[in-house]
Parts: C-alpha cells; sequence; structure tokens
C-alpha cells in the first residue's frame, strides 16, 4: 500500500515496557492511552500524588511519620480483604479443627449425643472458610452466615441431648470440682461429650462473632462507615491505611469531606480525583476498579469526615447514587468516615451499611505515647502516665505540642496540674491562632475565647451551645467571622473546640459547640465560678448557689463537674472537699471526686488530709477500687506526696493477714483490665529503661514488690521480672529496697525482694554495690540466729546475694562464711499437731486446707518428696503443723474464705485449674511448708544414699521447691525468621513420585550444618548446638514426612584429637557413647551460671558420675539449663536453654555474663554466645563468637568435635496396621583446631528397614 503510493515505510523495533514508561511519562492522566488503546491506567506517580494532595491537606493534625497501630485498623483491612484479614479468618479454621478433633476423641465413652453430626456440621464450616478464603468471593461469604448458623444449632442441640443424659445419670455434675474429680481420682471423663461439644460451640460462637458480625461483614461489604469522636483520629487511620497499602502495591486514596461542596457531588468526585473532565463520574469509579484489576487487589477510596462538606445534606442527598456506581464496580471498596453525632445528617434515614467505631489509642497507650514523644524530641514517659486521656490522639498531640512549645522536654512533665496544663496548652493554642488571624498574641484571644465559651455553657446549666450563641460568645473577643478568620473556626481547627451535633425532634438534629475535652471545659466552668472567691466561705457561697446548682449537688451530681472543683478548691485555697460535708452531703460522690481529682492537682496541692481520704475510701465497696486505683496510678511519681513511699507506708502498717483480705482479690481482679497494676508491670517489663531515673526506678519497684504478695501468678511473676528489669538500671538501688522490705511481714514479699535484687546485681552491680547489699542482707538475716528465718525460701535467696559477694570479694570485713552457710539453727522440736488439733479447720470455713495440707496434691506431690528420707521425721504429723502455720499466719475465714471459695468455684479445686490461680490460704500453705523445711533441714536432714555424690564444697540449696521463677530472664528474644544462610534447605522435589520407604532409605539428600559460617551483627560466629526441622508440610503439627539434625560439640585435647576422631569415625552415635546428649543444671538461674550454689551443686553431680567415653578426655562444649516453674505464666514456666560449658568462663565471677535477653557477653559487653531465641517454641541454636572461640581454644590447647545426628522419619495416622516405611539417621562427626581446617571422618549409620507385613 505505501509502495502504491510513493511512500517508504520503517519500522523500528521498541520493547513493550518501553512503550510504557514512556506513555506514563507522556500521559500522566491516562487520557491518551484510554483514546488510542481503549486501555485505562492509572500510575504509580498518580496515586502517590493524591495521596499527597490528602495527607498535605490533613496537615497539621495529620504527621504521616506517626505511626501507631490500632485496634481500628483491623476492620480496614477486612474490608478491603487485605492479608491481616485472611489471617484471621485461617485461624478460626485452626480453632474449629482443634476443636472438631477433641470432639472425636470424646467418642470413647457411651453418649447419647450424635457427635458425629456435631462434627460434620462443623467439618462444613472449616470447608466453608477455607473455600471463602481461597476463592475470597462475596458468593461463598454470602452462604456463610446460614452454614455457621445451622453448625450452631445441630451442635446445640447435641449439646442438649447429652446434657439430659448427664443430668438423669449424675447428680450436681456441671461443676469444675466434679470433673477434676472424676479425672484425677476416678480416672473417667463422663462429661468430656458435654464439654467438647461447649467448646466446639464456643468457637463456632467466636467465628460467628468474628465473621458475621459488623467486622466480617465488612469482608463481603463494599462499602462501610467508620465513625467516633471528634480527635480520636479517623483521619489519621485512613491516611495511615492508605499509605501503608500503596506501599505494597495496593490502589489506595483518601479524599476530604470538606472538599465537596454543593457542586454535583459526582462530578466534583471526579474533579477531586484530578481526572479528566470528559470522564463521567462511572467512568471514574470504572478507571478505580481497573486500577484494582490490574493490582490484583480491591481499591480503597476514602471519603474522610463528610460531617466537613457543606451542606452536609450532599452526602444524604446523593448518598444512594454513589453507593449505585460504587456496588457496580465490584473491585471498589468505599471507607466513609464521621463523627457518631452526624450520622443522621450525612447519610439518609434507614440506610443499612457496616459500621465500626474508631477507639484511638485504647489498648495501645504504651506504644502510642513512645511513638508521639520521639516524633516531638520528647522524652517518653520514664513511667505509665496517670491520665487516663492518653488514648484520645488529639489531646496526645495538644499536650506533645505544648510541651515543646514551651521548652519543655519530658512528657513527664504532662502531670502537672490542670491548672499548669490548661493553661500551656491554650498558651500554644493562643499563638497558632492568633496567626491564622492576624490577632496580637499578647490580646490571648485563645484565653479569653474558651472562658467566655466556659462561660456561656454554664450559664444554660452546662448544656453545650448552638452555633450561633457561641458566636455570639466570642464576637466581643474577636468579631470577624469570615471564614479566613473566623476565632470560632479557629479554635476548632486546634483542636479545642469541635463542632457536633445531637438529636432532637428535627430529622437531623441540631449543630452544638462543645469544649472538646470536657475535664478542661469542667476546669474553666469551675475556675470562672471561684475566680472571685477569697477562702473558704466564699467557696461555701458558691457550693450553695450557682456552683452547687451546676453541678446538682441538689439532685443528679455532675461528678465531673465535681471533681474539677475538687481540684480547683485544693490547687487555690489548699482544701479538700470534706471541709463543705454540710454543702456536699453525698460522701461516696465527693470522695470519689477528691480521688479521681488527685491525679490532676499540683503536687503542693496534695495535703496529709487527701491520702486520708484515699485510705479511708478504701473500706467503702463503692470507693475501694477507685482509691487502690489512684494509689497505684501515682506510686511511680517522684516527690508526690501519694506515690509508692506512702503506699509503703500504709501497707506496711497491716499486718499481711489483713492485706491479703482486699489486696489479694484485687490483683486478680484487676488483672488484664489494663489498670493502674497492669501498666506498672506491662511498662516495667516491656518498655525501654534507660531513662528512667534513679527516684523513679525505686518508687516503681517498691510498688511491683508488693503486687508480689498475689496469690494470682499472672501478677505475682511478671512483677516480679518488671523489677528485676527496672533495678539491673540502677542497682546501686538494691541495698536500700532491701532494708525497706526485709521487714515486711510477707515472706512471699520479703523471698520476691531478694531474689530482684540478686537478678539485678547478676546483671550490672559493681563490687561496691555488692558489698553495700551484702551488708543489709547479712545484719537483717544473719547477724544473730535468733533473727533468721526458718524460711528455707527466703534464707536461700539471702544467701545467694552473699555467696555471690564471697566470689567477688565484697563481702564486709567482719562477714565471713560461716556466718550465712547452713547449718543453721532454729526452733526444735516443734509442737507436732494431732488430728483433734487440726479437725476445727477441717469445714468450709477453711476452704480446701486440710484437706490440700493432708491429702490432696499439695501433700503428695510438695510436702511428701520434702520430707522423705529424714530419719524420725512424720510426715502426717508434717503435714498437720503446715495447717497449724497456716492459722499462726493469720488465716481467717472472715477475712479469707470468701475469695478462696471464688477460687475453688470458679476455677475447681483439682489438677485441672490454671496453675497460676492459688487460694490465699495456698499461699499461707507455701509458706509455712518452706518454714518446715528450713526446720527439717536445720534438725532433720536427708539421709545421703550411697550411691550419691558427696556433698559439694560449698552447700547446695535446702530444697527444690524454694524458687518458682527466674528473675534473671527479663526478657524473651522471639524466634526470627531471618534466612541462616548456614542451615541448608531441604529438597522436597526429592520425595515427588517415590515410594516413603525408598525415600527414607535414600542417604544421599541429607542436609548438613555448615557449622563454622554462620554470622550475626556482620561478625563471624560458630555453632555450637542446634536442632533442626525440615517439614514436607511445613506445619510441624501437621507432620507428614520430616528431616530433622541435632548438634552436639565437645572439647578435646587437640593433642588427643587424632585418637578421638579414629575412635568417632564410623560409628552409630545416635544411641552409643553418650556424646549425643547435653549435661543438665536444673533449678539453677541462668543469670547466675555456671556459679551459685544451685549449679555449682549439680556441677559436682555431674562431675562425680562423668565418666569418658572415648579412651581420651573429652568434655561437653554446651550445657543444657532446665528451670522449670511450674506455676509460672507463659514463657516464664519453662527455661531451656544451650549454654556454653563453665569452663569457657574462667573462675568466679566469671569472664561471661548472661544479658537477660539472649547470650552472654564479654566484660565489654560484646556478645560472645548467643541463643536465636530464648522462648520455647522449640528448635534453638546457640552460637559463639568464632574470634573468641579461637583465642579460647588456642589457649587451652583444645580443639572442638561435632556430632551432627541427621535423620528421616515419615509420620502416620494411627490405625495403618504394622507396616512402617523404615528410618536413617547419620552420625557426622567433624573437627576443627584453629589454624586448621575443618575436618570430617566417615558417618556411622542407623538403618532401620522398611516393614510392610
Amino acid at each position: 500500500m505505501a509502495a502504491d503510493r510513493g511512500m517508504t515505510v520503517t519500522f523500528e523495533f521498541e520493547w513493550a515496557t518501553n512503550t510504557a514508561a514512556r506513555l506514563t511519562r507522556l500521559d500522566t492522566s491516562g487520557a491518551q492511552r484510554r483514546y488510542w488503546f481503549d486501555a485505562d491506567v492509572l500510575s504509580q506517580q498518580w496515586w502517590i500524588d493524591r495521596l499527597q494532595d490528602a495527607t498535605d491537606a490533613a496537615r497539621p493534625r495529620y504527621t504521616p511519620e506517626l505511626n501507631v497501630n490500632v485496634p481500628a485498623a483491623r476492620s480496614i483491612a477486612a474490608l478491603c480483604s487485605d492479608d491481616e484479614w485472611w489471617q484471621a479468618v485461617l485461624g478460626q479454621v485452626d480453632e474449629l479443627t482443634e476443636a472438631t478433633r477433641r470432639l472425636q476423641h470424646a467418642g470413647n465413652d457411651a453418649t447419647a449425643a450424635d457427635l458425629g453430626a456435631a462434627r460434620s456440621a462443623a467439618t462444613t464450616v472449616i470447608d466453608a472458610l477455607k473455600a471463602w478464603e481461597r476463592t475470597r468471593s462475596d458468593a461463598e461469604f454470602r452462604g456463610l452466615d446460614e452454614t455457621l448458623t445451622d453448625a450452631i444449632a445441630v451442635v446445640r442441640e447435641q449439646e442438649a441431648v447429652e446434657v439430659e443424659r448427664m443430668n438423669a445419670t449424675h447428680e450436681n455434675w456441671d461443676t469444675a470440682g466434679w470433673r477434676q474429680y472424676q479425672s484425677e481420682y476416678m480416672v473417667h471423663f463422663p462429661a468430656e461429650a458435654v464439654d467438647a461439644l461447649r467448646d466446639l460451640d464456643g468457637k463456632l460462637e467466636i467465628a460467628a462473632e468474628l465473621l458475621i458480625s459488623p467486622l466480617g461483614t465488612l469482608a463481603g461489604s463494599q462499602v462501610a462507615l467508620m465513625t467516633g469522636p471528634a480527635g480520636i483520629g479517623k483521619t489519621y487511620l485512613a491516611l495511615d491505611a492508605a499509605a501503608r497499602r500503596l506501599q505494597r502495591g495496593l490502589p489506595s486514596i483518601v479524599m476530604h469531606g470538606r472538599w465537596f461542596n454543593d457542586h454535583d457531588l459526582l462530578i466534583h468526585l471526579r474533579d477531586v480525583l484530578q481526572m479528566p473532565a470528559d470522564l463521567t463520574t462511572e467512568e471514574t469509579i470504572a478507571l478505580l476498579d481497573q486500577s484494582a484489576r490490574a493490582a490484583g487487589a480491591p481499591t480503597l477510596l476514602v471519603i474522610d469526615a463528610l460531617n466537613d462538606t457543606r451542606p452536609r445534606s450532599m452526602w444524604r442527598d446523593n448518598f444512594d447514587r454513589l453507593i449505585s456506581i460504587v456496588t457496580r464496580h465490584p473491585h471498589i471498596r468505599l471507607l466513609l468516615t464521621a463523627r457518631t453525632h452526624y450520622v443522621n445528617q450525612v447519610l439518609p434515614p434507614g440506610v443499612c451499611i457496616p459500621r465500626f467505631e474508631h477507639t484511638g489509642f485504647e489498648g495501645v497507650e504504651f506504644e502510642a505515647v513512645s511513638e508521639y514523644a520521639a516524633f516531638y524530641g520528647l522524652e517518653p514517659p520514664t513511667s505509665p502516665p496517670i491520665h487516663g486521656e492518653f488514648d484520645n490522639p488529639l489531646y496526645l498531640r495538644l499536650v506533645c505540642e505544648a510541651l515543646q512549645s514551651d521548652g519543655r522536654l519530658s512528657l513527664d512533665q504532662a502531670n502537672m496540674g490542670l491548672g499548669e496544663l490548661t493553661k500551656m496548652v491554650l498558651d500554644h493554642a493562643n499563638e497558632a491562632v492568633s496567626n491564622r488571624v492576624d490577632a496580637s498574641v499578647s490580646d490571648q484571644i485563645v484565653h479569653r475565647a474558651m472562658h467566655a465559651l466556659a462561660g456561656a455553657i454554664a450559664d444554660q446549666g452546662g448544656a453545650p451551645l448552638t452555633r450561633l450563641a457561641a458566636q455570639a460568645a466570642l464576637n466581643p473577643i474577636w468579631s470577624d467571622n469570615s471564614a479566613e478568620k473566623s476565632l470560632l473556626d479557629g479554635l476548632i481547627a486546634q483542636g479545642l473546640v469541635e463542632e457536633d451535633v445531637i438529636p432532637d425532634s428535627s430529622p437531623y438534629g441540631t449543630d452544638i459547640i462543645t469544649i472538646t475535652f470536657e475535664r478542661i471545659s469542667h476546669h474553666l466552668i469551675v475556675s470562672d465560678a471561684l475566680a472571685h472567691m477569697n477562702d473558704a466561705d466564699g467557696v461555701r457561697a458558691q457550693l450553695s448557689g450557682r456552683l452547687g446548682e451546676l453541678i446538682g449537688l441538689d439532685a443528679t451530681i455532675d461528678v465531673g463537674l465535681l471533681e474539677a472543683t475538687s481540684v480547683v478548691v485544693a490547687e487555690r485555697f489548699g482544701l479538700e472537699l470534706t471541709a463543705f460535708t454540710a454543702v456536699i452531703t453525698d460522701t461516696v460522690a465527693r470522695d470519689a471526686a477528691v480521688i479521681a481529682g488527685t491525679a490532676w492537682r499540683s503536687v503542693s496541692s496534695i495535703t496529709p488530709d487527701t491520702g486520708s481520704i484515699i485510705t479511708n475510701a478504701l473500706h467503702r465497696r463503692d470507693t475501694f477500687d477507685a482509691g487502690l486505683t489512684m494509689l497505684f496510678r501515682l506510686a511511680a511519681r517522684p516527690g508526690h506526696p501519694l506515690n509508692a513511699h506512702f503506699l509503703h507506708e500504709f501497707f506496711s502498717e497491716l499486718t499481711m493477714s489483713t492485706r491479703d483480705q482486699f489486696l489479694a482479690g484485687w490483683l486478680h481482679t484487676s488483672h488484664g483490665t489494663s489498670g493502674a497494676v497492669d501498666r506498672l508491670i506491662r511498662w516495667g517489663g516491656e518498655k525501654p529503661l534507660d531513662q528512667v531515673g534513679t527516684e523513679t526506678t525505686r518508687l516503681w519497684i517498691t510498688a511491683l514488690l508488693w503486687t508480689t504478695s498475689a496469690s494470682d501468678r499472672r501478677v505475682r511473676e511478671p512483677a516480679t521480672i518488671a523489677a528485676a528489669r527496672l533495678l539491673a538500671h540502677h542497682p546501686h538501688q538494691a541495698a536500700a529496697l532491701l532494708e525497706r522490705f526485709c521487714t515486711v511481714d510477707d515472706e512471699w514479699i520479703v523471698e520476691r525482694a531478694l531474689q530482684v535484687s540478686y537478678s539485678a546485681l547478676l546483671a550490672s552491680g559493681s563490687d561496691a554495690d555488692w558489698g553495700a547489699a551484702a551488708e543489709i542482707v547479712s545484719a537483717a538475716f544473719f547477724a544473730r540466729s535468733a533473727d533468721l528465718t526458718p524460711n528455707a525460701a527466703v534464707r536461700d535467696a539471702a544467701r545467694c546475694i552473699l555467696e555471690a559477694a564471697l566470689d567477688r570479694e565484697a563481702l564486709p570485713v567482719e562477714v565471713t562464711p560461716e556466718h550465712f552457710r547452713p547449718p543453721y539453727t532454729s526452733t526444735w522440736p516443734l509442737n507436732w499437731p494431732t488430728e483433734e488439733d487440726i479437725a476445727t479447720y477441717d469445714n468450709r470455713d477453711y476452704p480446701k486446707l486440710v484437706h490440700s495440707t493432708t491429702t490432696d496434691d499439695f501433700f503428695t506431690y510438695q510436702l511428701t518428696p520434702e520430707l522423705r528420707d529424714r530419719p524420725g521425721v512424720d510426715v502426717a504429723a508434717s503435714a498437720r503443723w503446715v495447717v497449724a502455720e497456716v492459722i499462726r499466719l493469720g488465716y481467717r475465714p472472715r477475712l479469707h474464705s470468701n475469695f478462696d471459695d471464688y477460687v475453688l468455684g470458679k476455677y475447681g479445686p483439682g489438677r485441672g485449674k490454671p496453675k497460676w490461680i492459688e487460694r490465699i490460704g495456698k499461699k499461707y500453705q507455701w509458706i509455712a511448708l518452706n518454714r518446715l523445711i528450713g526446720h527439717l533441714s536445720d534438725h532433720a536432714p536427708k539421709t545421703r544414699s550411697s550411691w550419691e555424690a558427696p556433698p559439694p564444697a560449698v552447700p547446695g540449696p535446702e530444697s527444690s521447691i524454694v524458687r518458682q521463677v527466674d528473675p534473671t530472664v527479663t526478657e524473651f528474644e522471639p524466634a526470627s525468621d531471618a534466612p541462616r544462610l548456614w542451615v541448608p534447605a531441604y529438597n522436597w522435589d526429592a520425595k515427588i513420585g517415590r515410594p516413603d520407604a525408598q525415600w527414607v532409605a535414600d542417604d544421599s539428600d541429607l542436609p548438613t550444618i555448615d557449622v563454622t559460617s554462620a554470622e550475626r551483627d556482620g561478625r563471624p560466629f560458630i555453632v555450637v548446638s542446634g536442632s533442626y526441622s525440615w517439614d514436607l508440610t511445613g506445619d510441624s503439627m501437621k507432620r507428614t514426612h520430616h528431616v530433622w539434625t541435632n548438634l552436639y560439640t565437645h572439647l578435646v585435647s587437640t593433642d588427643d584429637l587424632p585418637v578421638a576422631l579414629g575412635e568417632l569415625e564410623g560409628r552409630d552415635l545416635i544411641n552409643s557413647l553418650g556424646m549425643s546428649r547435653l549435661p543438665m543444671s536444673y533449678n539453677g538461674y541462668v543469670g547466675e551460671y555456671p556459679f551459685g550454689h544451685h549449679h555449682r551443686a549439680t556441677l559436682s553431680v555431674v562431675e562425680h558420675e562423668w565418666t569418658d567415653p572415648l579412651s581420651v578426655p573429652t568434655r561437653p562444649a554446651v550445657w543444657e539449663l532446665l528451670g522449670e516453674n511450674e506455676y509460672a505464666p507463659g514463657n516464664l514456666e519453662t527455661i531451656s536453654f544451650d549454654a556454653p560449658a563453665p569452663e569457657f568462663f574462667g573462675p568466679a565471677p566469671g569472664t561471661l555474663h548472661w544479658n537477660g535477653r539472649n547470650g552472654w557477653t564479654d566484660t565489654s559487653g560484646r556478645l560472645i554466645a548467643v541463643l536465636r531465641h530464648s522462648v520455647n517454641v522449640g528448635q534453638n541454636e546457640l552460637l559463639i563468637d568464632a574470634d573468641f572461640l579461637q583465642v579460647w581454644l588456642t589457649t587451652e590447647r583444645k580443639s572442638l568435635i561435632w556430632v551432627e545426628n541427621t535423620g528421616k522419619d515419615v509420620y502416620r495416622e494411627m490405625g495403618w496396621g504394622t507396616s512402617h516405611p523404615g528410618a536413617l539417621v547419620r552420625s557426622q562427626v567433624r573437627a576443627w583446631t584453629p589454624g586448621q581446617d575443618l575436618r570430617t571422618v566417615t558417618p556411622g549409620w542407623q538403618r532401620i528397614p522398611a516393614r510392610d507385613d
């Protein structure tokens, strides 16, 4: 065709990617591509630009550098069908699968219920959830509600049938105690089917609540509404969610409601998005939908703050059109946000779309405060904030900005009095608003405006103002009401005032103006009311007049105003509300107001009367919780009259019996509520503590140690760890701490004070710190035999400090080992009670006390083993002595039986109850037992068998039960998924198409750990122990085919290495020579290893029993440290770490020191030996610094031998008959001498042939 026309055409080759890139640069909107190629494409830069537009428009209230993960983010993930949501769905699958498996095992006994029907119903749900996650389609979700509902109905029907059978065959069967009796004493589980059905029902209910709830409905919806009050962070969350998605390549865009006006809303939406003008609204949404298809994920379209659009009716009038267009494009997810009270104004009546509430920083205050402090260049609070308002993002921002503007450097300074805090916030806002409206900063228009608004609110009885009324109140201060210079709008923009709506008889309610933070509003109202008062009479007159009317003293009391009054009266007049009892007749409301206001008062306004009001409030049910909570909230505040010093004095004046009456129950019920004690424990256990000062540390630990009196181990054990972690930063405080607590009459607390001090001194104590602590301990416990408690746990903890001080040559000159080492003198003989003596306690007034101590598990597994092999000791009489000692300790039914009955009723009396919950009576049993052990150790020591090792040179512990938590492990290193180049992957392709027996027998594909190529933080390390696993399924809980490796190392003289290798060559070492196991030290703290009398006792036994496996001497290069703390919760329960052999540490106190988390450092702080993780999750690994190991081996003329056992296994379900695919294990031996290459000898094998019967 071109030739016919005399034309020459040249075709130039162009890569498609180049063409696309050139078009993208030339056509940022996509209009030309749409015209020429009918292709709609939005570049990544377009999305970034639109997000930047939204971000810029949200400043200064939004700062993208501030990121706090809040609970409501999960709702957006569900709406967008993001991975975070589907992980939650698969979590439900796992929970239901486990519950269904339990139901299968419950069918062993005869049942009336059709368990098969219940299993089938649950399996249908599991399959439906898997299908939904796989397809992520609306069709699958729509049937899920019915599937779950039907399954729940089936399970509940079968549960009812089984309950009817149980009612007919057993009396009073439906209690925890009955079940524990049946399982523990009858070895029978008649209620197992009911329990399994209830468990499955509960799991189904949880799945339904998650998936068929507003949250779950989001995953099947295209449109959702996020609500919340002003300043709670809705805009923040929307922008953060869009930014996070965009970073992952997921299309997301945010538009602000104020960008829209009275033009055609849907056309305006196109313009806001800066789309070509020839696009219709439908085409605009279609373009966003097409982008979603290209990205393989929904487009998130956020229209934020609908209530900011003028007029607000725009959304209401156009809502149906908008939703109609959006829902025609299945890959769009529209998220609308609005203040809660404006919903009726911006959405049509009766509209039904999924909705969720944003609750700000609730539950994540710790993370939020730390993030904000870092951003504003402030020091984070050194202890938990005492003000609950920090869970409001706007409040936290205003306070941080005000502190920064005022030149204050720490968020701790936000704990000033409310009057000073209000002034500081208003000062900062005044500068910003004055600049906005072109007013003089010195005119203080913000201060005057806020007082004017507060006064106007007060004039109409505390009711909010209409916008017109608010404007009228401000006109005398600033009359320019133009959009750019409106004082009212400036206050709203700064966050001090919010515009809201209240429902009334009209369809959409009435616009109102309120002061954003009610506490500031109340403070301004009360301050103005009392501004011209000079004394108590003036205050009394106001309380009898206008202020009293506002508070509602003769009607329903406004507790917020009364609280504000307590603050202003105290700060201005030095008076408490108790001075006005004649006017404030409601004493409960009065004291509650004083307690709540205490946190907001300046330190100078706190009087002895304030403390009396709070402590007296502890005697009343209505104010007990608030009073005790306030004391713990103030505990860590240096200089505050009601801090932990006050708490300590108050508690010390009470007996243990009296304290436990209220403290044990309160510590239990307040656990997990994010209350004052929870915060002290969590912050102490998790937050960075480098900036915590000496005085704060002293106060914080004081409060924590009082919580170790708890019989709930979820409080006691983590509080111990938090205290140890804190004190490790200020070990010089240990002596003063011990002096304070050694005289407390609760030996559970004394024991923990000693253990916390020991842990901190081990971590970072200087010789002077050790000496000071040793002096206190020696004087308090060992100066006179009469002063020494018989409590074995306390004596052991005290002695630990002195033994360690001795190792460091830090003992006071007058103290020698003979002063503090056993044997000790104590009362003997004891008065052994008869059965008649304790019969009076064998009733329900003393819940389970006698039964537990003389018959049950405490007697069998704790008391009896401790008394065995003690000549002349009557075990039964000793048990009765423990009962009598519990009474002598102060156990009284009127004080303690209510809580103990509650524990037995809620958790059961047997082994089935959680280990972490104890009766108060059980706490006293532990103390009494430790006292008995002390007496018996002094006068009836255990007879040593002929086969036992001789006593160690330094006497070991008096008992194995004296320690129940390891306070030296203060942090837990999680298992890392980071790649380890020295650990090879296993190629499971080798299994494909091969019979199991053939795969097992193949010895050519076994992995080998590259032991000399490990690294950490850019430094070379050597692998000295480890366990490794490769699973075909990738899930060890659903294992079918498994390859594993266990690695052990041994030390041998370099001169003896050839002989050792010759004897190991070709040997099957999995079951021979004892070189495939680690020596173990148990019941010693990780932080004191390999020293301290606990470890030394174990080491002496191992040394006594050691036999060389070869003809030349060898020693293990690694030991296992095992601590089983069966009553401790979570990671604290089992400590199982590999550790370098004692030889690497040198003489006491050693050259290596445990870092509290995951390894051992040298004296310079350099990490020498490191664990892969310190949580109890199975496979672990110990690495030693290559340079350190090389120097040590060279100096000691040693070489290292590795024994690496690697095997293959096949796992099958039960009932597969007698056939078996066999097994294979390779024992590979390697050796290394510094300066030489790694040597490898011929491996040994264990081959179990396949069997096919």
